[in-house]
């Protein structure tokens, strides 16, 4: 079954999307703009937002409520919340996946400072040991990225990365293709996909990244012409502890998906040609077996 995706401009980039039977997305680095009325079926949902009318006069207020109530302890920590609005369009591309799971996943783990150096002491006490980078395939990249595009400081322990984020500021991934083949990219925050906003599977469809090329994902999708920004605020403020709960805050997910019909170039067929030699030590010509 053929699938389709979004493409869209990002600076000099050409970055695309994948969607289920039809749709896909990609976001660019435009600043902010206004909203608009254009949707999209396949959007994230906005996070929930609070009653704004009164209650009648006498009867006990939400606020009263809460105040009553026990408070559930605020978790330490980062999460992501559904920031504001920027400009990000995009546009159909037909993109059919080679199989039904990717053929590389990377996971990087996020918090503030403190709570890095925790984790980072947890693996460590548990006998993992310092790592470099995350397991990508050769020509492949994945960067968080803050407002300005530099990436945010890094630790790797074992097999994790973690990166160290400050509440209030807004950060991106960065996708990155040095490769002649053009890739499906699906992303996820918090457990979420960050196109249709529920809960993060390998059966959504993601972003298509062209041959030598970057994409940078900066939001989650709420239509064909914007996202809401990724911005780390407190766990309790994060779009999923608002939406399906903080069970899966602190980790961001990217999974690679080749193209079906794409020549199978194989780690062991690229060696195999990089140890070519241009010369032997035959004096003349063998004939063909």
């Amino acid at each position: 079954m053929k699938r389709f995706a979004l493409v869209a401009v990002a600076l000099a980039a050409c970055s695309h999307f994948s969607s289920p039977p039809s749709r896909a997305t990609v976001s660019s680095s435009s600043p902010p703009s206004s909203p608009t009325s254009h949707t999209w079926a396949n959007s994230a949902p906005p996070p929930r937002e609070a009653p704004s009318a009164s209650p009648p006069m006498g009867a006990p207020s939400a606020m009263d409520s809460e105040a009553a109530a026990p408070r559930a302890e605020e978790r330490p920590g980062l999460g992501t919340s559904w920031g504001e609005t920027r400009s990000s369009h995009v546009s159909d591309v037909e993109f059919a996946r080679a199989a039904d799971r990717p053929f590389a996943v990377a996971s990087v783990y996020y918090n503030d400072r403190e709570g890095v150096q925790a984790m980072a002491s947890y693996d460590a006490r548990r006998g993992a040991r310092p790592g470099l980078t995350m397991p990508v395939r050769g020509g492949l990249g994945v960067s968080i990225v803050d407002e300005n595009g530099d990436s945010l400081p890094a630790h790797a322990v074992g097999d994790r990365v973690y990166v160290i984020g400050e509440a209030g500021h807004r950060y991106s991934l960065l996708i990155d293709n040095q490769t002649a083949r053009r890739f499906e990219v699906l992303a996820s925050v918090d457990g979420l996909d960050v196109v249709a906003g529920d809960t993060a599977s390998f059966d959504h469809r993601g972003y298509v990244i062209s041959p030598w090329s970057k994409v940078t994902i900066d939001g989650f999708r709420k239509n064909l012409d914007e996202v809401a920004a990724f911005r780390f605020g407190t766990v309790s403020d994060s779009y999923a502890a608002q939406t399906s709960g903080d069970r899966n805050v602190g980790v961001i997910g990217v999974a690679f998906f080749e193209e079906h019909g794409a020549p199978a170039w194989s780690d062991d067929e690229i060696e195999r040609r990089r140890a070519a030699t241009p010369f032997s030590d035959a004096r003349f010509a063998r004939p063909p077996r």
